[in-house]
């Protein structure tokens, strides 16, 4: 009879050789926001590479002149209803100062980004529509040039217990990690890829209440993952199985719950270092060593 186990891995890693150079471009699902935001901005500390940021928000322009200034979510609300168009009901509001908060990281990304020395750019993009993801690698091919690392670092919650969960939940679930990814595979030119780096998480090997969809559609990352590395030894892959990082799409009530649960969080910057040393460490860091 054969089991699947679990096995410890040691704490360090020998160092693989480097699969960026620069001036690489890398296409980071997820937005410029949150986890994969600050994956980005480790990578852009250890390579000159193009990194193309995919999200869901509506790429930011420049800041509206009543809201340049304004950094903390109070601030934004402050000027949003003291400024031009004011909202007239709650709801607006609320939307408003979303967008606004969701502008404003996304361009603090791009800075930081540019800082560290990498050339960054930001697409809109829903990547469940197949059509725009083809649309999307057709333009950055065209204008960047071929995509050497694929992060998919994209995914939704839906938490419910199982008879609580419609249709739509489960597609929304399934579709922006899965689907996306094949979509993704399907558009990218997969024979120049050097590295991919599929974001899978420990909910799909443990299980967890309220998230049989998000199980489900991590372990077919998984398994997505394990195809590929078959038929593509040219490229280095990983399907990382995170546990709750302390930001992204774990609020702070989900944070004080983990706790009490005993689980803690993952650093971003820990988090960060650690993909990267599995994954794609840069020439830099080979020369500071």
């Amino acid at each position: 009879v054969h089991t699947v186990g679990l096995k410890r891995l040691p704490e360090s890693v020998d160092t693989p050789e480097p699969v960026l150079e620069d001036g690489d471009v890398v296409m980071v699902t997820g937005g410029a926001r949150g986890v994969t935001a600050q994956v980005a901005r480790a990578l852009a500390e250890q390579v000159a590479c193009t990194l193309v940021l995919v999200g869901r928000s509506p790429a930011p322009g420049v800041a509206p002149a009543h809201l340049q200034g304004a950094s903390s979510e109070s601030e934004v609300r402050s000027a949003i209803l003291s400024g031009p168009g004011a909202p007239s009901n709650p709801a607006e509001l609320r939307d408003a100062v979303r967008a606004a908060c969701a502008a404003a990281e996304i361009r603090d990304t791009l800075a930081a980004l540019t800082t560290a020395g990498a050339r960054a750019e930001y697409r809109a993009c829903d990547v469940r529509d197949g059509d725009a993801v083809a649309a999307l690698v057709a333009s950055v091919t065209s204008e960047l040039g071929p995509v050497r690392m694929l992060v998919h670092g994209a995914g939704v919650l839906a938490d419910k217990v199982i008879l609580d969960k419609t249709d739509a939940d489960l597609e929304r679930v399934y579709d922006t990690k899965v689907l996306a990814a094949e979509h993704l595979l399907s558009s990218l030119h997969v024979d120049s890829l050097r590295a991919l780096v599929m974001f899978s998480s420990s909910t799909a090997r443990f299980g967890r209440v309220g998230q049989s969809d998000y199980a489900m559609a991590n372990e077919v990352l998984n398994k997505l993952a394990q195809r590929f590395a078959a038929a593509h030894p040219q490229a280095r892959v990983r399907s990382v199985g995170w546990g709750p990082w302390d930001g992204g799409m774990v609020t702070p009530a989900l944070a004080k719950m983990f706790a009490t649960e005993g689980v803690e969080t993952i650093g971003l910057q820990a988090g960060s270092n650690t993909c990267l040393l599995y994954t794609s460490p840069s020439p830099r860091d080979r020369q500071k060593s």
